[in-house]
């Protein structure tokens, strides 16, 4: 598909940026997480065990706040065009029914037999989506009151959630989900945020007959939302008529506030940080981090006008459904296929070359379709 129409250069760069995170496999730094030197950073590219926040946990987060933000750009295009409210909301509607068959086809691609769930990032983008449009027309106070609503709602649902006693056993196994940088969760956490005895795990129990073992459940779409809607500001923001020193300072701001509220309700006891429940605590805190890396893009290639140092971000962030599927399918069997040479003498460091080669190719091959215009949309 070629593509020609004006875009934000700067949510091109952070969206590759995040596609290109997503896509080095943690940068093959899994047996480095004990390194005396480098341990502090090769954790990073592991998900918390249970609670807190790393960079790895903002990987999802990110995704759903570009979506956001991109959603106001698109809507104002359709409406420009003509297009009626139906039209529009039927685009909607085809694109989140789009994401989801491409993520239940990914797990069909990836899982031995069929694999149908809904805690893939794809699908959780699908039903954050139209939930977000939802309320993408009726401004910043109602989009803010929507936020509110969706993490208060799942948080008091949660709480008043009492487990029956240890999780029943799955009727059938789940997917393999056996990923260096994503273990399974040894700690276990407390009260109505136990791993796969909570609400979200006992939902999935009835209506997928086995929940994650690593702790995801589809019910985290409805708090996710919350990290969308967020996007959905920023992108009513960049819009709007303000100042661009005014809109830094909002975004900047804004990002402070959520991060405190988050770190807050989550120091206090009341709702723990769990990535892998969406906590309230987490979708503030992931929120205020993902708000405060796009500010520094859009200072950087926006604002200061620096763009030829975003170039392979850009690559990759205009072909993003090209560049989450290659990974998807091609990425493990890369990184699998160099590990094959001869690299032994690197000892720990081998899988960070390999890792690194492995996103060094699905880049050429992005930026090969980058060269002839060609561009893969939903």
């Amino acid at each position: 598909m070629k593509e020609g129409a004006p875009r934000l250069a700067s949510l091109d760069a952070f969206r590759g940026f995040v596609m290109l995170s997503m896509a080095s496999m943690g940068f093959g730094t899994w047996l480095l997480v004990e390194h005396p030197v480098f341990g502090a950073f090769a954790r990073q590219f592991q998900h918390a065990p249970w609670e807190g926040c790393r960079f790895w946990d903002l990987i999802q987060p990110s995704f759903l706040f570009i979506v956001g933000v991109a959603m106001p750009f698109s809507e104002r295009s359709r409406k420009e065009r003509g297009q009626s409210p139906r039209a529009r909301l039927g685009h909607a509607v085809r694109r989140a029914l789009l994401l989801a068959s491409v993520g239940i086809g990914l797990d069909c691609a990836t899982a031995p037999g069929l694999a149908i769930h809904f805690t893939r990032v794809l699908q959780q983008i699908a039903i954050a989506y139209l939930i977000s449009y939802a309320v993408l027309s009726r401004g910043p106070r109602v989009q803010i009151g929507a936020i509110v609503l969706v993490l208060a709602t799942y948080t008091i649902a949660f709480s008043l959630y009492r487990p029956p006693g240890a999780p029943p056993p799955s009727r059938r196994a789940p997917p393999e989900a056996a990923y260096f940088y994503d273990p399974v969760p040894v700690s276990t956490g407390e009260g109505p945020w136990r791993h796969r005895n909570n609400l979200g795990s006992r939902l999935d129990d009835l209506l997928l007959g086995w929940n994650d073992p690593r702790g995801y459940s589809t019910a985290n779409a409805w708090s996710s939302a919350a990290n969308m809607l967020a996007g959905v500001l920023v992108g009513g923001l960049l819009l709007s008529n303000v100042s661009r020193r005014r809109k830094v300072l909002w975004m900047a701001a804004g990002a402070a506030a959520v991060l405190l509220a988050g770190l807050a309700l989550a120091s206090g006891g009341l709702v723990p940080l769990v990535k892998r429940l969406w906590t309230a605590s987490f979708a503030l805190v992931s929120t205020g981090a993902t708000v405060g890396l796009f500010l520094g893009f859009y200072l950087a290639v926006d604002v200061a006008g620096w763009r030829r140092w975003a170039f392979p971000f850009v690559v990759a962030g205009r072909n993003s459904i090209a560049a989450y599927c290659l990974s998807e399918l091609l990425g493990l069997p890369l990184l699998a296929a160099f590990l094959h040479l001869p690299l032994s003498p690197l000892g720990a460091f081998a899988p960070v070359v390999a890792a690194t080669a492995a996103l060094a190719l699905q880049w050429g091959f992005l930026y090969f379709l980058h060269r002839r215009g060609i561009y893969f949309k939903l």
